[in-house]
């Protein structure tokens, strides 16, 4: 309410009142208040200037007297339960913290330009504190966990605070909202009571501030009772170098999950973890995609510091799990020196937008963007097909493999060379191979200079490694093979060079 009204009501904004009397009078609810000051006292029904409403019956049961009162300012009056609810925010019932025999303090600031403006998705910038409990006896032991705002202006109250309570935690950083043991209600109170059981034994819980929408640093206390000895520390932001990525899914990296064949073409990063020698603490690794809510987005973590075009479960060191809306996040408390690599992606493909990655560690480290395969090189993709009793004639092992469907290579001058094969079209995707062959002045194959390696069948193809030609008089031979014969079906090449070149069928 505004300063002219509240004084027109006899009221002080953002002002706390003693209630010390509450009594039902004829089915009416009265509160009798008292003022801290011992003066300026409540003016609107039932005050002492509302004569008409104070009848004999009512003087009688509240013993109280307008006349009387009205010659004397204590602070102290009575007011009708409607308007209570009307021109009071709250009505906090006290309570004996005594039988707690075990007690912790906690005084702790909330930074307002940490972390998200709502934490629907993650945790990890919130205030965040442990809990320990140890219950000796078989019953359970009471909890009880109040966090008080500390009241800096005399201003209105929007910040909506909770706790929430998580178990099967060990006491570490939560990120994923996800199902709390206890969950709070979003009240603007100054005071956030949560209370729980502990169960017999050792239990282990995350305790997690919670803003409905973070408009401002807070301060505040927590504090702690409980009737079996505890332990409430606060869970330190551990890793204190972090450096924020921002980024785009475009036409051409939005390449979706590991078995879309687009999956190669998403935004990869290589992060370089120095030697131990560089550093006198141990090393972790955290990495947070933060994405519009409406993509289901994945990190994946793996060896190498190359760009990766698929995975399989043994390549993966860490990874955030299911894909998961808006923002996900995968860890390594301990990681070893080397390099390695970092895919971001969306669940479907072709979902255009912006993310910001966040590279987090205790020692300092470098990361950079891998280039997209090909990147900075010419580009020319051929479209065929393997046909029964034709040009599906598998691997060398069945004795036709030259009749594969080929590609003449032409160089005019040293040329770094890279091949993809990719027969996705076909179910199942069967196992295939790519090989480059200097072409024979009288045979048709020469020295093999570059291959996929042993045939696969992932959904992304396969490829050789990027490989320098010089020139000849005879030129190359690039063969397409599936393991085994009679498969027939569509396939893509994409041959990347860095000089322009000649190639043409060579069936």
């Amino acid at each position: 309410m505004s300063e002219e009204e509240a004084d027109h009501l006899g009221l002080v904004p953002t002002h706390a009142y003693a209630v010390i009397d509450i009594k039902t009078v004829q089915g009416k609810r009265f509160m009798q208040v008292k003022n801290p000051w011992s003066h300026k006292r409540w003016r609107g029904p039932f005050s002492h200037l509302d004569t008409a409403a104070w009848t004999h019956d009512l003087k009688s049961a509240l013993n109280y007297d307008p006349y009387i009162a009205e010659q004397n300012d204590d602070g102290i009056f009575w007011i009708d339960f409607e308007s209570v609810c009307t021109h009071f925010t709250s009505i906090h019932l006290n309570w004996n913290p005594e039988p707690f025999t075990h007690r912790y303090v906690l005084h702790s600031i909330w930074h307002g330009h940490i972390g998200p403006k709502k934490d629907v998705y993650n945790l990890g910038y919130n205030p965040q504190f442990s809990l320990h409990i140890t219950v000796p006896d078989r019953k359970p032991a009471a909890v009880w966990l109040l966090l008080s705002k500390h009241v800096m202006v005399t201003e209105e109250n929007t910040d909506y605070i909770t706790l929430h309570i998580y178990d099967n935690t060990g006491g570490q950083r939560v990120y994923y909202p996800g199902d709390p043991f206890k969950e709070g209600t979003y009240v603007n109170s100054p005071h956030i009571l949560v209370r729980f059981n502990a169960p017999p034994g050792t239990s282990e819980y995350t305790i997690v501030a919670s803003q409905h929408e973070k408009a401002q640093s807070l301060y505040f206390t927590l504090r702690a009772w409980s009737l079996a000895p505890i332990n409430l520390a606060e869970v330190p932001m551990r890793y204190s170098i972090e450096e924020k990525i921002v980024g785009q899914w475009t036409e051409q990296t939005a390449g979706g999950n590991a078995s879309k064949p687009t999956y190669l073409n998403n935004p990869q990063w290589k992060i370089d973890i120095p030697a131990p020698e560089e550093y006198a603490a141990d090393a972790g690794l955290l990495l947070m995609l933060e994405a519009p809510k409406s993509f289901a987005v994945h990190l994946m973590l793996v060896e190498g510091g190359k760009r990766v075009s698929s995975v399989s479960v043994r390549d993966v060191l860490a990874e955030s799990g299911p894909y998961r809306h808006g923002f996900c996040y995968c860890e390594l408390a301990h990681i070893a020196s080397g390099s390695y690599t970092v895919v971001a992606s969306t669940f479907e493909p072709d979902l255009i937008g912006q993310f910001i990655l966040t590279v987090a560690s205790n020692i300092k480290i470098h990361t950079e963007s891998i280039p997209a395969e090909g990147a900075g090189m010419f580009r020319k993709v051929l479209h065929g097909e393997w046909i029964c009793g034709y040009s599906a004639m598998g691997c060398p092992s069945y004795g036709h493999y030259g009749n594969n469907p080929r590609y003449h290579l032409e160089i005019r001058e040293l040329t770094t060379v890279k091949v993809r094969l990719q027969a996705n079209k076909i179910e199942p995707v069967p196992s295939i191979n790519v090989t480059i062959f200097e072409k024979h002045p009288t045979d048709l194959f020469g020295r093999e200079v570059a291959t996929s390696g042993p045939y696969t069948n992932v959904v992304q193809g396969v490829a050789t490694s990027e490989v320098v030609l010089s020139q000849n008089q005879t030129g190359y031979i690039i063969v397409l093979a599936t393991h085994e014969k009679n498969i027939a079906g569509e396939f893509t090449a994409t041959l990347y060079s860095d000089r322009p070149v000649n190639v043409r069928n060579d069936r």
